[in-house]
């Protein structure tokens, strides 16, 4: 491991030659710091030259390309790609997102300073199709280390840890283990929940990052169909990790963080329905809304970011801004935002 990069830099792609390069180039454009990077990028079989896009950069770029897992999942591919991984931290890069140059270095620079943190997030910018700024996210945690018992209630309500923002000591994922594979939308948003329970996040409050919006990741023609499974996934991750943040707060704040949390899944399915243009549920969240109460859903909507998250959409011009979980299949994108 003396040997290994500091950083590796994980890349599912599927046809994504649209923004592809200006991925590669904010890679590429990273300033110098100890240790240096890898990425290994995995073309889950595109048919738009992305991956001639990808082994044309690996002639100047630490970049090993390979094939995806071949499953129509990006969960999948993005978990072999780990696998081919040896670097001490793993740092993730979408096909349609960006860094700022100065993220892994500032990424080093804050794990040395603080070697007992394993998971590092940073804010992120949302850009619009154009690499316009659109709006900024940020995560409902103050600066610097938050252990469990701070971070877990705020963090259950939404998935407001952006893929590109994030960093994994190797030695922490190995202890929590691969992404789930069987929660298509919901697989990070996991996976961030147990690193923080494992030991808490380590927030970098710079915008170090770029998350890119735009129409092409709008893929709602079968929503209808789709509507269950995006619900049984939130709900799955509600399951698990909701008995977390009982042991972490008191019985009665435990029940009022529970009662946003499910706010959170019924505003998901609300807004993801206005995107795709298909029945609203109102029911489920009206419902939801006055068992909550009036002080929950002031508190859900500081905490779940929507309002800058659904402004920055708004900003980016996008004629469905709530539309913006895609379905990670062979026929679509990477992308596994939540609305």
């Amino acid at each position: 491991m003396t040997d290994a990069p500091f950083f590796s830099v994980v890349m599912p792609v599927f046809n994504g030659a649209r923004f592809l390069p200006a991925a590669l180039a904010s890679l590429r454009a990273q300033e110098p710091f100890p240790g240096g990077f890898e990425a290994v990028a995995a073309d889950d079989g595109s048919a738009d030259g992305s991956r001639e896009m990808l082994e044309e950069a690996a002639r100047d770029l630490p970049l090993r390309v390979v094939d995806g897992a071949r499953r129509g999942n990006w969960v999948a591919s993005t978990n072999k790609a780990i696998g081919l991984c040896s670097g001490r931290m793993v740092v993730f890069l979408h096909q349609d997102d960006a860094w700022s140059p100065s993220r892994l270095r500032r990424l080093r620079e804050e794990a040395d300073r603080t070697p007992g943190a394993g998971f590092l997030a940073n804010d992120t910018a949302f850009l619009g199709p154009d690499g316009r700024q659109v709006g900024t996210w940020r995560p409902p945690l103050p600066p610097g280390f938050s252990p469990p018992e701070r971070c877990l209630p705020p963090m259950i309500v939404q998935n407001n840890l952006s893929v590109p923002g994030v960093a994994l000591r190797r030695e922490l994922l190995e202890r929590i283990g691969p992404l789930d594979e069987s929660l298509r939308y919901t697989a990070d948003w996991d996976a961030w929940l147990r690193a923080m329970r494992a030991g808490g996040v380590l927030r970098v409050p710079e915008t170090l990052s770029f998350f890119r919006v735009h129409a092409g990741s709008q893929t709602f023609a079968d929503f209808a169909v789709r509507r269950d499974a995006m619900r049984a996934d939130l709900e799955a991750v509600l399951a698990r990790h909701l008995p977390a943040v009982r042991e972490v707060v008191p019985e009665r704040a435990a029940d009022r963080w529970e009662r946003i949390a499910r706010l959170g899944v019924e505003a998901d399915l609300f807004l993801a329905s206005a995107g795709a243009r298909a029945p609203l549920p109102w029911r489920p969240f009206v419902r939801t809304a006055f068992r909550a109460g009036p002080l929950a859903f002031l508190r859900f909507l500081s905490v779940s970011r929507v309002v800058p998250r659904t402004c920055s959409r708004l900003r980016a011009g996008l004629r469905r801004p709530f539309a913006e979980r895609d379905d990670p299949t062979p026929h679509n994108r990477n992308r596994q935002d939540r609305p």
